[in-house]
């Protein structure tokens, strides 16, 4: 299982808890659900613009890290990623898809995989010896198939819990993977995204700035060593 693979990571990742709650997407869904899958279409009709604009610093890899921006009044965090995988598109394509598209607590094949996927769970991070933090995540995927690549998008929302209670974050991510047209004598495959972290509705923690500071940076770090344990997981699915 993918879970077992996220758990096997945990000293360093620090990811101690994962539970996984059921979304019944099967008999309609919830509305929230059914909100989060409606997003998820609007902004793959974004996908064009969203990558073309995109510039990495390195050619082969660009580390996940989320970098503050502001646009007007808005405040919102982003991070662009880029990954090269020595094989060939169609290995790469399923490994990528089996970790996208199952649910950590099952065990599924790629031939089995749907093209979208609902969870909801809780995650509890130890952020040093006397401190942990726990979150409530609903999220919301899918999976496109064009002509020469693939595009999954995400959308999800996380509620802090116990010491972040009243602090919560929508994020959009977008994901292409591609064969590469560089003529190298090799088959490789590209995989890029971006991410897109809004705070929102601070609730009874509205106004606590370094509050909600934490809150972020404490995002932005489990989803920076989330990434690389996923990239780590679709590279053994690969080889």
């Amino acid at each position: 299982m993918l879970l077992d693979k996220l758990l096997e990571g945990s000293q360093r990742n620090r990811l101690v808890e994962w539970e996984s709650i059921e979304t019944d997407l099967e008999s309609g869904g919830s509305p929230l659900f059914q909100t989060m899958l409606d997003d998820v279409d609007a902004a793959y009709l974004q996908i064009n613009s969203v990558m073309n604009g995109l510039t990495f610093e390195s050619a082969t890899q660009t580390p996940y890290k989320l970098t503050r921006q502001r646009k007007k009044s808005a405040v919102y965090f982003d991070t662009m990623d880029r990954m090269v995988f020595p094989y060939k598109f169609e290995q790469a394509a399923d490994a990528i898809s089996t970790v996208m598209l199952t649910n950590p607590d099952e065990i599924v094949t790629v031939q089995d995989l749907k093209d979208t996927l609902t969870l909801k769970y809780h995650l509890k991070y130890q952020l040093s010896a006397e401190e942990s933090a726990s979150f409530r995540v609903y999220a919301a995927g899918k999976r496109y198939r064009e002509k020469d690549r693939l595009v999954f998008v995400w959308r999800s929302m996380t509620e802090g819990l116990e010491q972040f209670e009243g602090l919560q974050s929508k994020e959009t991510a977008w994901m292409v993977v591609r064969p590469s047209s560089e003529k190298t004598g090799r088959s490789c495959t590209i995989l890029e995204s971006s991410s897109r972290v809004e705070p929102i509705g601070f609730g009874s923690a509205s106004g606590c700035g370094g509050k909600v500071d934490r809150f972020v940076d404490t995002l932005a770090k489990s989803g920076g060593e989330e990434f690389k344990l996923l990239i780590e997981t679709m590279e053994n699915l690969m080889i």
